[in-house]
């Protein structure tokens, strides 16, 4: 089980990343095509100063249950090992054992 300050740590870096998106789009795409160069320069400064934590690849993917970083699926937001256990129990449909 991971610390509950790490789990808050995500969360909040969540939320970082959807309130500074559109503004972190608007000034990519002023820098991608901009032909002025005092604007595109502009740009890059103002990006420069956003938080670090508002970038997305600062997120880092946690099982929904334990908040154990690795092994997880993000498909359905569980660690490999919470995953077997929950559709083990059958609370996952659409999962079944293999037999043969």
């Amino acid at each position: 089980m991971a610390r509950k300050s790490v789990i808050e740590r995500e969360i909040k870096r969540e939320k970082l990343v959807a309130k500074y998106a559109e503004t972190r789009s608007k000034l990519k795409e002023i820098i991608r095509t901009s032909i002025d160069e005092k604007e595109k320069w502009d740009a890059v400064q103002k990006l420069q100063q956003l938080p670090r934590n508002s970038l997305p690849c600062r997120k880092r993917s946690r099982c929904n249950i334990t908040g154990r970083p690795r092994g997880v699926l993000e498909k359905f937001g569980l660690c490999n090992k919470k995953l077997r256990e929950e559709f083990g129990k059958g609370s996952i449909p659409g999962l079944e054992t293999s037999s043969w």
